[in-house]
């Protein structure tokens, strides 16, 4: 469990960027995307294989509404399963990342709650996501964000201070 403690600081980081992007450009939040979803994603392929436990983790749509301020760059290309898949489909940034903050926020509130059937249910419901939906929305928003952090758009990450 030594990936634990580091996957949960950079689970608070990533959320408390997506809860307080409004005060960000839409530059610094990709470019702090461009950190953040991969480590939580590396990280999280590290944390060990549990039982789920019987506490459940709050779910439901995201109220949030995210705001990249350049809308023309919210959508973009992807093939879903580049395995088998032809054609392309289209994606939403904003969307990305808020699926990725809604898979993570429910089971942080069972980890937090600290009794061992909550701790459990909440690692086992981080590595289901990641290894299912909020995993595809994370991996496959990250061509888009790296295309647009050191192509399009630049690089900002003013005032981010990351030690993972």
């Amino acid at each position: 469990m030594a990936a634990l403690p580091e996957f949960i600081e950079t689970v608070r980081i990533y959320l408390d960027l997506i809860e307080h992007a409004s005060s960000l450009t839409g530059i610094q939040v990709l470019s702090r995307s461009a950190v953040l979803p991969p480590k939580i994603y590396s990280l999280g392929q590290l944390l060990p294989a549990v039982e789920p436990g019987e506490s459940e983790p709050v779910r439901g749509s995201s109220t949030k509404r995210l705001s990249l301020a350049m809308e023309q760059s919210d959508f973009y290309w992807m093939v879903h399963d580049p395995i088998y898949d032809r054609d392309a489909v289209a994606g939403l940034l904003t969307e990305d990342l808020l699926v990725v903050y809604d898979a993570l926020k429910g089971p942080l509130v069972l980890y937090e709650s600290g009794d061992e059937d909550s701790i459990r249910s909440a690692i086992w419901h981080w590595k289901f996501e990641l290894e299912g939906h909020c995993g595809d929305h994370l991996v496959g928003s990250l061509p888009a964000i790296h295309r647009l952090v050191h192509d399009h758009l630049g690089k900002d990450l003013s005032g981010f201070e990351y030690d993972g």
